[in-house]
């Protein structure tokens, strides 16, 4: 296993490069109460009230209120290929 660069088909079990830079998934997910703005990822913060329409009938889809898109292309997010 090396840092990104030539890898065999296999699981990393532990990141191969400690750097944040390359979004490792044993580098950020140790705590999920634990905020990192250079991340950018949402808290899982426990319920502590009840429902507001306990035995609502339908259930509502939450969707993304805009198309998430990557413009800043910060360091290893994957980019889509370009168009021909």
């Amino acid at each position: 296993m090396n840092d990104g660069c030539c890898e065999f088909d296999m699981t990393h079990a532990l990141a191969a490069n400690l750097r944040a830079g390359d979004f490792d998934a044993t580098t950020f997910t140790d705590d999920a109460l634990k905020t990192d703005t250079l991340v950018l990822t949402a808290v899982a913060l426990p319920v502590l009230l009840w429902t507001e329409n306990l035995f609502a009938e339908q259930a509502v889809f939450l969707g993304l209120e805009r198309a998430v898109v990557n413009s800043f292309w910060l360091l290893d997010f994957a980019v889509r290929p370009r168009t021909d």
